[in-house]
């Protein structure tokens, strides 16, 4: 029992020198570019300080970050998937009713048209003006919809907070859409 722990410890104590290796490299590699094309401190300091906060932070995993999920026949891993976004997906009307229909259509769709994004503070899901590619769920987090004058029909800047289970972009479900 011993050996076992000093060595789950020892390879623990590894993995976090591995990480802390990483992050270090990463930092110290863009400040060598930030230098090197001689960037304005006003973009480089917070270019840094993000790098710098994004890196502490602990992401979710996905499914490319599991290896072993390709280990699994294509109708284990379908229902796998399905059975983490159809809690998300019975919020809007329209997979409720395809899932009460067929589930099994609605497995395939959530296998090959369906996924996650993963957004980090103060990314920009998408801009206005561009074509929807997709509609977007939000499954957890906060999320803050912003309209500008010059790209929406409203006379001033407005923000709308989006909560968890609230659909964007669902027009792009059914017809050609522009992002405003």
């Amino acid at each position: 029992f011993g050996s076992t722990l000093v060595s789950t410890l020892s390879a623990a104590m590894m993995d976090y020198q591995m990480m802390q290796k990483d992050k270090n490299h990463k930092i110290r590699t863009l400040r060598q570019y930030l230098r090197e094309n001689d960037v304005d401190p006003s973009v480089a300091v917070p270019a840094q300080k993000q790098v710098v906060q994004r890196l502490a932070q602990r992401e979710k995993l996905e499914e490319k970050d599991v290896p072993a999920l390709s280990l699994l026949s294509v109708a284990l891993r379908s229902s796998l998937r399905f059975a983490i976004q159809r809690s998300h997906l019975v919020h809007h009307p329209m997979f409720r009713l395809w899932i009460g229909i067929d589930e099994a259509l609605m497995q395939r769709v959530c296998m090959h048209a369906v996924h996650f994004v993963q957004l980090r503070q103060k990314d920009e899901l998408f801009t206005a003006g561009n074509a929807a590619a997709a509609a977007y769920s939000l499954t957890d987090g906060e999320l803050r919809y912003t309209q500008h004058p010059d790209s929406s029909a409203v006379d001033a800047e407005a923000s709308t907070a989006v909560l968890p289970g609230k659909w964007l972009s669902e027009a792009a479900l059914w017809s050609e859409w522009t992002h405003v």
